[in-house]
């Protein structure tokens, strides 16, 4: 079985060379992408040189556009994804591909009950992700515990059929893929795994930014997501309510939660 390993990359010219020492002889007779969405590094040029396929995108287009052009040019029996902070180990990466069974959507979980985290988030990330995935529970009803940890597989076919259907180009391309398996009937399966934190990494850094300007517009993204396909699944108007009403308790609360611990 080949895997078509597809790592959405965006000015990663630090990051992306550790990665690729890590995974390409561990994944010699498989298939890996770079797709550099828009870098101003040396992202394409140091990807090319571990003798991967690089995609290059113009411009910056979005995490979500990478991976679905990737998606797209895939090759191999399995298609799947990782990010390239190289927070899941080659062992942890083969273990989700081989789960992506017949018509499995395998994802990674930070959160399933056998996993390990040897390096935790800071506080205010681990609330914003806990936070994000409890209102992608509400509003798209998945029963999945962690939608943004950076590694899902899938059969090609299913992959490249998904990435035809998708409209979301940033970051809410995890949700979308996750409701296109959900109202497709494939079957979500949570991998655990070890995972750490890359202390480099940027997002969610800035806890008052989060909250005032990033958090609305991720909301906003998510309702206009659930509104496309609202023909798919009906969208119930309690279902709203608890949204509206738990998207605007969740960032104040984490704010005040985590002013007040950094006090002590």
């Amino acid at each position: 079985m080949k895997y078509t390993i597809v790592v959405p990359a965006y000015n990663e010219g630090t990051r992306i060379r550790k990665l690729l020492e890590n995974i390409v002889s561990e994944f010699k007779r498989h298939e890996i992408i770079v797709v550099d969405d828009g870098s101003q590094d040396k992202t394409a040029e140091i990807a090319k040189s571990y003798g991967v396929k690089v995609i290059k995108h113009d411009g910056n287009k979005g995490k979500g556009a990478a991976i679905k052009t990737g998606f797209l040019n895939s090759n191999g029996d399995i298609t799947g994804f990782i990010d390239a902070d190289e927070s899941i180990s080659p062992e942890d990466i083969e273990r989700v591909f081989c789960s992506a069974e017949n018509k499995t959507l395998a994802i990674a979980s930070r959160y399933h009950p056998n996993s390990n985290i040897t390096i935790k988030q800071p506080l205010s990330r681990r609330i914003a992700s806990r936070s994000f995935n409890a209102l992608v529970q509400i509003l798209f009803c998945l029963n999945v515990t962690d939608t943004l940890c950076g590694c899902k597989a899938m059969k090609t076919n299913m992959a490249k059929e998904i990435a035809m259907e998708t409209q979301s180009n940033g970051f809410e391309w995890d949700v979308e893929l996750l409701w296109l398996a959900l109202i497709k009937d494939y079957r979500i399966k949570e991998v655990p795994v070890t995972w750490k934190h890359e202390k480099d990494s940027t997002f969610w850094i800035n806890l008052p930014q989060f909250c005032l300007t990033t958090a609305p517009k991720m909301l906003v993204s998510l309702l206009k997501m659930r509104i496309r396909h609202i023909s798919k699944k009906p969208l119930t108007g309690a279902i709203v309510a608890i949204f509206l009403l738990t998207s605007a308790l969740l960032p104040i609360g984490a704010y005040i939660l985590i002013r007040e611990f950094n006090k002590k």
